[in-house]
């Protein structure tokens, strides 16, 4: 299973039906160097209907202020590939 995979199951709540896995998920992305605006793009509706569970899973001021450095107003997905 790839890494990419891994974290959209973390995301999608795959792994956890009845939670969104987003510190796991930015634990594996910081370890590969993941552009972080992933954990947004992968489902921005679902980020907005549980951006108190994500702050409490990322703990951390440090990994919140990475998380909000590497946000971008582009869709990132789409711009990776089409560079």
């Amino acid at each position: 299973m790839t890494i990419l995979r891994v974290i959209s199951a973390y995301l999608s709540g795959c792994v956890n039906v009845n939670s969104l896995l987003f510190g796991p998920a930015f634990d594996l992305m910081k370890k590969h160097r993941i552009n972080m605006n992933l954990i947004y793009d992968h489902n921005p509706s679902a980020f907005h209907a549980n951006t108190e569970m994500f702050v409490r899973q990322l703990d951390l001021p440090t990994n919140i202020n990475l998380f909000l450095t590497d946000l971008r107003s582009a869709f990132i997905v789409v711009c990776s590939l089409e560079t």
